[in-house]
């Protein structure tokens, strides 16, 4: 059960209700059928009846019970159409204090599948260099909380309200806090161009073209029709999974835009997806939209490279911050738990070599090709004094 995000990952298995009725499938999901009270009239659509017997002919035609659920079931979709204009970001009936209610709702089960990372200093600086970027940008609409989980494998991801999380292992593959940024831009982006709400648009779309139908089917003799508005673990797992090319591709630009804004080099957004791309191949590592249903890599990373040109002017001062980047990894748990291997964040002396530290720490100089993938650097470097360099050591 494996999808694509920032990198193949199991969706977390969300509790199913213990109760209720069946759901209704929809392009996208599952949405709950047996909402109904809240939404319909005095008369419900479950209590749709047609009258047996016609007064003449003998035929069969809707009675007033019927004909009421039929309206009310047209007058939830024009309600609901209208209570929410199209805004920049596209259109969504979903409202961001719904959309803040659903990442509430949802933030402790991710938590409890995927776990919280238990190093506080860690935790606060993703934080920190999220909420700079947050701050940077226009939209107030969400309050952000950002969130190391406990994965090994690379990914990160968004759910409607502001709630983003990036898993340790795709903090060990980044090298600096402009790449960082970079990854947060992204998934900020998904949150303001509201790109879970456009998604639970659609499905609810869907849904009421199924109410529709059924209660056509209920005037022509069928049975009850239960309008469905609750979302259901199948509907945010599709959020987890992915929002589709066209998405995914606002959202690298966007996430760009938001990094420079809060004064990022942006060149490094794209010269990690690049990286990522190469580790892809030699590794089988996953990215956000490195699978069917997002856009192509090769053409993102194109992309990035030319937005980022754009955006880069002649002595501007931006930040890269390598070393104090890789130093906030020291002690980071690498790989899965039971293998033991955390990272090092080593400062070097200064003349040293990739092949001098493999030697030193590994014991074998034919691993500095391992340190050089893992640093952004070629294997043949010679370190600067003080420069950080990440090394996998047992713990």
């Amino acid at each position: 059960n494996k999808v694509q995000g920032f990198g193949n990952r199991r969706i977390p298995d969300f509790p199913s209700q213990e109760r209720g009725p069946r759901p209704i499938f929809v392009e996208g999901g599952f949405l709950e059928a047996g909402v109904r009270d809240a939404v319909m009239s005095e008369t419900p659509c479950s209590e749709i009846r047609m009258n047996r017997k016609a007064r003449a002919g003998g035929e069969s035609r809707p009675g007033p019970r019927a004909t009421t659920g039929w309206v009310a079931a047209l007058a939830v979709l024009v309600l609901l159409m209208g209570a929410a204009p199209a805004d920049a970001q596209g259109f969504s009936i979903i409202k961001p204090k719904t959309e803040r209610a659903i990442g509430k709702k949802y933030d402790p089960l991710i938590l409890k599948q995927m776990g919280y990372y238990a190093d506080p200093f860690l935790q606060q600086y993703v934080s920190r260099v999220g909420r700079k970027i947050a701050g940077a940008i226009n939209r107030k609409a969400y309050t952000y909380h950002f969130k190391v989980v406990d994965q090994h494998q690379e990914n990160a991801m968004a759910l409607p309200g502001g709630y983003i999380y990036i898993t340790r292992g795709m903090l060990a593959v980044l090298n600096s806090e402009a790449e960082l940024a970079g990854v947060l831009g992204h998934e900020i982006a998904h949150v303001t161009q509201r790109h879970g709400a456009r998604q639970m648009t659609k499905a609810l779309g869907a849904q009421f073209l199924t109410l529709a139908a059924a209660a056509g089917g209920a005037l022509a003799g069928g049975g009850a029709v239960a309008p469905a508005i609750t979302l259901t673990q199948a509907v945010m797992s599709n959020i987890l999974s992915g929002h589709g090319r066209a998405f995914e591709f606002e959202a690298d630009e966007k996430g760009l835009y938001y990094a420079w804004k809060a004064g990022y080099e942006p060149r490094e957004a794209a010269k990690f997806m690049r990286r990522l791309r190469q580790l892809e191949r030699l590794r089988g590592i996953g990215y956000h939209g490195f699978g069917s249903t997002h856009p192509e890599t090769t053409m993102r990373i194109l992309k990035l490279e030319e937005l980022a040109q754009v955006l880069t002017r002649p002595g501007q001062k931006l930040a890269v911050k390598g070393d104090p980047y890789k130093a906030q990894l020291s002690g980071l748990v690498y790989g899965e738990r039971k293998e033991g291997f955390r990272l090092r964040a080593y400062r070097a002396r200064g003349g040293e070599t990739l092949s001098d530290l493999a030697a030193d720490f590994l014991g074998n100089r034919n691993f500095s090709l391992e340190l050089a993938l893992l640093n952004d650097l070629d294997d043949q470097a010679v370190l600067k004094k003080g420069q950080r360099i990440k090394i996998v050591l047992k713990k």
